[in-house]
Order: structure tokens, then C-alpha cells, then sequence
């Protein structure tokens, strides 16, 4: 969330660019049209086909773009030039919220429009113009998609950008996991990223779970607050409104707050590879934090097994028969994550000792 826009006169709960990311009717859209309880304040760039004018007209939404009909006919880097053209369009400070649903198409046509356009990036490379290739992709990432979303920004106080998923490969093969739809450049420039998923622990509910893939900071009494948990429940501008006002910062997760293995699956197929390493370490804290006593047993227990010649393969058993008593729930896959975590703790405690 940008700071530099509190000086603002806004009744929008939050600022900056904040990225939805889920699948098919996770309730994206929802959430974003619902971001301001006046509709009139909100414009609305629709790039995905489901939506329509009636829809919008109904809400009374302020401003609706419908781009996937406006694009027709278009080849990839008009259309991409039509977007450009309708951002730019949108008056300053006419509306508190602007939601695109979403940039697939728009990013389809990117490449094409920084070959087509090389004089407005040639001052980093080649006085002339004559950038190519891999300048081509860089100047795309680095230079005009940040572009397009710092305009979206100074036009409104809050941006929500709604991302779809695909299905990652790696060297053309899946991995099973899902990833947002969208270039990488936007993880870069969104202050907070959030993943829209069903809640699994209450059936009854319909609102979503929001898992913080992204989390955001806020100045307060001297320093810097961690604003949301990793788990948002329910996902709704109420509960996001109560983070903001009363931010998480270093206080220990409920469990409501704490995702499950199935919702940390989630995140982390919509992690970068820099990012998966920090919230690893994260939750290696957390796992260890949540019962220091268990915790604690278990690490004497793997000591005592080592000193009498448990093979490596048994140790995991032999400590959650031992502690079985004292601790019912305790499972073998318990018992490894704890070892694990506190061994993974230790060597990033020396990777980040000053030499």
C-alpha cells in the first residue's frame, strides 16, 4: 500500500496496486467491483468476456471499458495500442478505484508494440534505436509495463488487477502447480498480491479465503508493521479494513490466520523463486514458534536416537513412538518437519552472520 497517497482526500478502504490472482469464479471480480460502497467511483476495464455492459450498468459503476468488444477485429498490437489509449484516457482523480479484469490479451501485444515503438526505449541501449531481442524483452519488463501500471496509479488511489491461472512447465513440462497469468513484471510492481481460494475448513461459507502471497508494511509508532497475516478470512474489504487499521506486525498467527499444507500449496505455486526462499524461512519460524515445548522434545529426543545408533531411516519413528504418550497428535511427518525446520533454521542463521 503507497504511503505517499495518504495525503489524499479518499473514502477507499486501501491504496496502491493491489493483484488478485485466482481460478475461474474464486471471486475475483467480485471482490474488486465491491472495493468502494459507491460504485460511481469505481472504473472498470473489462478484458474478460464473461463480464458485460448490462452487468455494469447495474451496479452503477462509474466508468466501463468493454475491451474484448472494442478489440474485435484487432491483431495483438492494436489492441494493445487500444488499452494504451483508453488508460490515458481516464481522467485524474475522477474515480478512487480502477479494476482491470484482466491483461492477458494487453500482454500479448507488448513485444510487438516495444518493436514497433524502439525510439521511446533506445536512450538505455542505442542512440539510433537499434535494440533487438533480448534488449527488446528487457526494455518490455523493465521499463514499459512498469509504465503502464505507475499511469494506472496516478490516475486513481487503488488499483486491483485480476489475474487468472494457468498451469506452470518447466521445459515444456507441467508441474502441477498454477501460476498467475500474467507477465512477471506485475508480481514486481503490485504492493500486495493476494490468491482467491475456497475456504476448505468451513463448507457453509461462501466468501473466499485470501492467501497473501504478498504482503505490505505500514509506518507506524516508529517502524515499519507487517500489515496481513498469510491467511485472510474471510477474504472481504471489512476484514482487509481491520488489518490495515490494526496490522499483524510481529504478533503470532491465530490459527484461523495460519494456511493449512493444502492452502500452502497454493502460495507457493505463485511464488518466484527469491520469494519462495523468504517465506520458507517464514514458516520455518512459525513451525517452531507454534510449540517450543514439542519443539524442544523432539530435537532431545533426535539427540538421544543419534547417541544410541538409531539408523537415519528409523529416527523419525522411533522419536514419535517415544513421545507418543506425552504428545497423541505427534506423527512421524510432524516430527520430520520440526527437525527440518530447525536444521534449515540453523544453516540460515550462518548464512546471514557477518564474516
Amino acid at each position: 500500500m503507497s504511503e505517499k497517497r495518504s495525503p489524499v482526500k479518499t473514502t477507499v478502504i486501501a491504496a496502491g496496486l493491489i493483484q488478485l490472482v485466482g481460478p475461474d469464479n474464486s471471486g475475483k471480480s467480485t471482490l474488486a467491483l465491491t472495493a468502494h460502497k459507491d460504485p460511481s467511483k469505481i472504473c472498470f476495464l473489462d478484458g474478460d468476456t464473461r463480464k458485460s455492459a448490462v452487468f455494469a450498468q447495474q451496479m452503477g459503476i462509474g466508468k466501463y471499458v468493454d475491451l474484448t468488444t472494442k478489440g474485435i477485429g484487432m491483431d495483438e498490437l492494436a489492441y494493445h495500442i487500444m488499452v494504451l489509449n483508453e488508460i490515458q484516457s481516464i481522467e485524474e482523480g475522477k474515480y478512487e478505484v480502477i479494476v482491470f479484469d484482466n491483461l492477458n490479451e494487453f500482454f500479448k501485444g507488448g513485444h510487438s508494440y516495444v518493436k514497433a515503438n524502439r525510439g521511446l526505449f533506445r536512450k538505455n541501449w542505442n542512440p539510433m534505436g537499434a535494440i533487438a531481442g533480448a534488449e527488446e524483452w528487457k526494455e518490455l519488463r523493465e521499463t514499459h509495463y512498469p509504465r503502464v501500471f505507475a499511469e494506472l496509479k496516478s490516475k486513481a488511489p487503488l488499483v486491483i488487477i485480476c489475474t487468472p491461472e494457468k498451469s506452470q512447465s518447466d521445459a515444456g513440462v507441467k508441474t502441477g502447480l498454477m501460476i498467475p497469468s500474467s507477465d512477471p513484471s506485475l508480481k514486481l510492481s503490485a504492493e500486495v498480491i493476494i490468491r482467491l481460494a475456497r475456504n476448505t475448513r468451513d463448507h457453509t461459507s461462501t466468501a473466499p479465503v485470501g492467501l497473501v502471497v504478498k504482503n505490505t508494511s505500514v509506518y507506524s509508532d516508529g517502524r515499519l508493521k507487517r500489515v496481513f497475516p498469510d491467511r485472510i478470512v474471510p477474504c472481504e474489504w471489512g476484514t482487509i479494513e481491520k488489518y490495515l487499521n490494526d496490522p499483524v506486525d510481529v504478533r503470532k498467527q491465530t490459527p484461523e490466520e495460519t494456511p493449512d499444507e493444502f492452502e500452502m500449496h497454493l502460495i507457493m505455486g505463485t511464488l518466484n523463486s527469491e520469494q519462495r526462499a523468504l517465506y520458507d524461512h517464514r514458516r520455518r519460524m512459525q513451525l517452531l514458534q507454534a510449540d517450543e515445548e514439542l519443539s524442544a522434545a523432539v530435537i532431545e529426543a533426535s539427540i538421544d536416537a543419534k547417541e544410541r545408533g538409531v539408523p537415519a531411516l528409523m529416527i523419525h519413528k522411533d522419536i514419535q513412538s517415544r513421545l507418543s504418550e506425552q504428545y497423541p497428535d505427534l506423527t512421524v511427518n510432524r516430527v520430520k518437519a520440526i527437525i527440518d525446520a530447525t536444521r534449515d533454521s540453523v544453516e540460515d542463521g550462518k548464512k546471514q552472520e557477518p564474516k
